[in-house]
């Protein structure tokens, strides 16, 4: 598996280098001191299998990155506290380890990975025209062209029409890879919009309607090229 490494403490990455040089099926292809040397890899296309990332970092931290993106490879964490944990299995990852790295704990996490039964990525983002979600003791039809925005809301979302207010059980991430790619766009780590209800963006932040959704600096660039920015 092609492997990158995302740590900003340089005996981290080493070590980390030693691990993967020792596993037989890992082939390490970059090793990055930060978030963004690792988006520009994603987004050139560039073939990696598995990113081994460290969480607390300058300017992005890994929770930010894993946001990022709809699909990603295959994701080990690998941390120095605990804290993260939660927000790290809600994106998805298939391992959490705690520093001191320890070889046999790094390669319990890529068996996991070998043996995990879905390959890397998320859904296409294709769906039907409408969901169903819980509301009031009963399972209603919402349809997609109706939703306005859905919000985070701890462990729940917020799925927001112009008359209703949907709160379900679920992760950003899995909304996101539900919803059609072409009528949603993130745009706030908490925020996926309808960008066909977009109406007007007043510096950092979106409008749909008279209802205004704050514009993240990691989603400014691909919303304003969904919007058909000029």
């Amino acid at each position: 598996m092609n492997t990158i490494i995302v740590d900003d403490d340089p005996i981290s990455r080493e070590l980390l280098k030693i691990c993967v040089d020792r596993t037989e099926s890992l082939k390490l292809v970059g090793s990055y001191d930060g978030v963004r040397e690792a988006m520009s890899v994603l987004k050139e296309g560039k073939s990696v299998d598995l990113i081994l990332l460290d969480i607390e970092m300058p300017e992005i931290n890994g929770i930010d990155f894993l946001n990022t993106f709809k699909q990603m490879p295959h994701v080990i964490v690998i941390s120095s506290k605990k804290d993260y944990a939660v927000d790290a299995f809600d994106n998805n990852v298939i391992d959490y380890i705690v520093k001191p790295i320890n070889y046999d704990r790094f390669l319990r996490a890529i068996k996991k990975v070998e043996g995990h039964s879905v390959g890397p990525g998320y859904c296409s983002g294709e769906s039907s025209d409408f969901i169903f979600v819980r509301h009031k003791n009963r399972l209603q039809r919402v349809s997609i062209e109706d939703i306005e925005y859905v919000e985070a809301n701890a462990d729940y979302v917020n799925i927001v029409t112009k008359d209703t207010k949907y709160v379900v059980h679920s992760s950003m991430k899995n909304i996101e890879s539900r919803f059609p790619a072409k009528n949603f766009v993130r745009a706030h780590r908490s925020f996926i919009v309808n960008i066909d209800k977009a109406n007007t963006i007043e510096e950092n932040t979106l409008y749909l309607g008279e209802k205004g959704i704050p514009i993240g600096r990691l989603y400014k660039e691909n919303l304003l090229q969904r919007l058909n920015f000029i």
